[in-house]
Formats: structure tokens, C-alpha cells, sequence
């Protein structure tokens, strides 16, 4: 197989979705790939260098995606409901084992992973606030820092036991009563009657 950096990090990717990161050594890795440890390690130092850089290259990936779904011209109630879809189809692609396996074996890029995803958000859910209020779909006396950061709390609830251990519901579910709970806290009468309106 022809290799390059970015087809090793795919390749390793879906190693680590389907097996575990822990459990993919970097013999596995060798071997599904056709090539010598030799050849892996021209583009890594190591297995937690490797890890590293899967983990942030994924989240440029949805960071660009976030962007791409801010920057279109649609409403702030229409990107609002775009980013929470998006969120839920991306939790149902990552398995529990690689969360577990980063805070566990790689908590230093866990704890690095959380902050940079927290700081982006907090970062375009001000900018959908404030577009928000500009298009009156928002109320007017919100304080979009603090709103972001409420969201943002709530998100990392979401991660947590309590609610994983809600076996009656989904996640899909949970994320989707969270953005609907959201979104009719701050949206005006008109924003409400076009929220009810893109529901139906």
C-alpha cells in the first residue's frame, strides 16, 4: 500500500473505532497496513504522538464543519438546529472504548481535546447569539456569554454517567430535548413561531 501521513491517520482511525485505541498496537497497525514499523514511525514518534494527532486532526474536521454550518446563509435558529444534528450523528460515531481508553491511557490529549472543543463552541454559539438577536429571533436581553456557557456546561453533562445511564432514552434523544429546551428559553414570539414552523 502507497502511504502517506494522512492515509496512516484514516487507516489507524478506523482501527481504533472498531477495536479500541489501547488494544491496536503498533504490530496491528503494521500489519493491517501492509508496511513496516519503520515506515510508521517517518510520520510519528510514537503511539501517543500517533493518538495525538488522530484525536486533533478529527476535531479540525468538525471544527470545519461547524464553520462551514455558521457560515451559510441561513438563520440563527436554522444553524442552532444544524450544529445540535450534527452533533448527534457524530456521538453515534464514536464508540464509548475511545472515549474510555483517552481519559484513561491519554488523559493529558483528553483534557487537551476538552478544552479546545469547549473553546470553539463557546466561540460560535456567541457568534449565533449575537446573530440571533440581529435577526429578532433571539431576545434581546440575553447575555450571549453567559448563554454560552451555560451550553456549554450542558454539554459536558451530557457526557456524563447520569445521563448515559438513562437506558429509556438515547442520546440522539437527550441531545435533541437539551436543544429544544435551548432554544424556547431564548427565542422571541417570532423566533418561537419559526422554530414551530421548521418542526412541522
Amino acid at each position: 500500500m502507497e502511504i502517506n501521513k494522512e492515509i496512516l491517520l484514516s487507516k489507524v482511525k478506523a482501527l481504533y473505532l472498531k477495536y479500541g485505541i489501547r488494544s491496536v498496537t503498533m504490530d496491528d497497525i503494521a500489519r493491517q497496513l501492509g508496511i513496516s514499523k519503520k515506515t510508521i514511525y517517518e510520520y510519528i514518534k510514537d503511539k501517543k504522538d500517533l493518538v495525538n494527532q488522530i484525536v486533533f486532526s478529527e476535531f479540525d474536521k468538525i471544527k470545519e464543519q461547524i464553520q462551514t454550518i455558521t457560515e451559510q446563509d441561513k438563520n440563527a435558529i436554522e444553524i442552532s438546529v444544524e450544529i445540535s444534528k450534527l452533533l448527534m450523528n457524530l456521538h453515534n460515531s464514536y464508540p464509548t472504548t475511545v472515549e474510555y481508553d483517552l481519559k484513561k491511557y491519554y488523559s493529558a490529549i483528553f483534557t487537551k481535546l476538552m478544552k479546545v472543543q469547549r473553546e470553539n463552541m463557546y466561540e460560535s454559539i456567541i457568534k449565533n447569539q449575537k446573530k440571533g438577536i440581529e435577526q429578532g429571533l433571539f431576545r434581546k436581553d440575553l447575555i450571549p456569554e453567559i448563554i454560552a456557557n451555560i451550553q456549554v456546561q450542558r454539554m459536558d453533562l451530557v457526557m456524563e454517567s447520569n445521563f448515559k445511564e438513562m437506558k429509556k432514552y438515547s442520546i440522539k434523544q437527550i441531545l435533541s430535548e437539551i436543544s429544544n429546551y435551548h432554544l424556547h428559553g431564548i427565542c422571541t414570539q417570532k423566533g418561537l413561531e419559526y422554530l414551530k414552523k421548521i418542526k412541522s
